[in-house]
């Protein structure tokens, strides 16, 4: 006689004590000399009173830019590496925001911060900014000394004078750079997908973000 015992188990998942808004990556543009404030929320989604850890991860700032962190009760007067929010009560929420300076510098600026509920320490997120500064404007080259347009997943670009175009993601990277010596020239962007790109040429100081879509 065979006897068959089945063993039943409980498997629970741990939910999320909170919610990242607006994600737990952000990416923004500002201008050269620009400062921005850019948050972070962290909602309390369960019943009890929420305390939010935090420590940096990882920081790179392009040369003379400066930044600084705050959460909801605190400023610091630097990228503080680690610190403990005032408590959050239901259905409230709590702040994680960087506070940046692009400076006189091109480049993109890439802050990692992890944040965990001290209850639940299972509970952890990594919050990540991306923040990207281009030249503005143009200078020395009066319309219609240079036009550029997209159409059909292409761009159209008529200059008077030879320049290199470069075109970046929305994350800062660099996906084709582009010499142009012709009056009218035309860049194929059908292999990459639809969205907001980032146009810049250098000789005409100029930055323009341009829709890529069919």
């Amino acid at each position: 006689m065979v006897i068959a015992i089945v063993l039943a188990t409980n498997t629970s998942f741990a939910q999320a004590t909170f919610t990242n808004t607006p994600a737990d990556t952000v990416k923004d543009i500002i201008e050269l000399g620009a400062k921005k404030v850019i948050d972070i929320k962290q909602t309390a989604t369960g019943s009890d009173t929420l305390l939010l850890a935090w420590k940096k991860i990882s920081v790179f700032l392009p040369n003379q830019w400066t930044a600084y962190i705050c959460d909801n009760g605190t400023c610091y007067n630097t990228l503080q590496d680690t610190g403990t929010m005032a408590a959050i009560l239901q259905g409230d929420y709590g702040l994680l925001s960087l506070h940046i300076d692009a400076s006189v510098t091109p480049g993109t600026a890439i802050v990692r911060y992890t944040i965990w509920d001290v209850k639940h320490p299972s509970q952890i997120d990594t919050l990540t900014w991306i923040v990207t500064a281009f030249p503005t404007g143009i200078t020395n080259f009066p319309e219609p000394a240079l036009k550029v347009y997209s159409y059909n997943k292409k761009i159209y670009i008529e200059c008077s004078y030879s320049c290199r175009v470069n075109i970046h993601d929305l994350s800062g990277r660099e996906i084709l750079s582009r010499k142009i010596t012709a009056t009218n020239d035309v860049i194929d962007m059908s292999s990459f997908n639809n969205g907001i790109y980032l146009i810049y040429i250098p000789e005409a100081n100029l930055k323009r973000r341009i829709f890529i879509g069919d």
